[in-house]
């Protein structure tokens, strides 16, 4: 049996991706035309790509919030972050909204602390 070993400064090529994405001119000319509000599409970004978007996104300056449509797909979508170098980062932060349950009656508490979470990640992005 082989065992894969990685490629010495493999992480960290991969990590610095994003800041040569973030440092492309044709890249910050589209967010220069997003932020002047004219309409700026990436076509074909999907799967780790999207966390590669973004993560460049911010390397560039700018505060982004990412919206998904479940917990699973926001788990990957910040496992994908860290891919890209993004933990690594300190001045860099990244929070998940913390989910709603849907249960009544005896999770109560938990809803209201669910609750106070949320509003505290909303405070602190605001």
């Amino acid at each position: 049996m082989s065992v894969a070993t990685p490629h010495a400064g493999a992480a960290e090529r991969l990590g610095g991706l994003s800041r040569r994405l973030a440092a492309r001119t044709d890249f910050t000319g589209c967010l220069a035309r997003m932020v002047a509000g004219e309409l700026t599409v990436f076509h074909e970004v999907w799967g780790s790509s999207c966390a590669l978007l973004a993560a460049a996104m911010v390397h560039a300056g700018h505060r982004l919030l990412v919206v998904t449509r479940d917990n699973r797909i926001q788990d990957d979508f910040f496992d994908d972050l860290e891919t890209w170098g993004f933990g690594t980062d300190p001045k860099l932060r990244a929070a998940k909204m913390p989910t709603i349950s849907t249960v009544a009656g005896s999770r109560r508490y938990a809803l209201d602390q669910e609750y106070g979470d949320r509003l505290r990640l909303v405070k602190a992005i605001s």
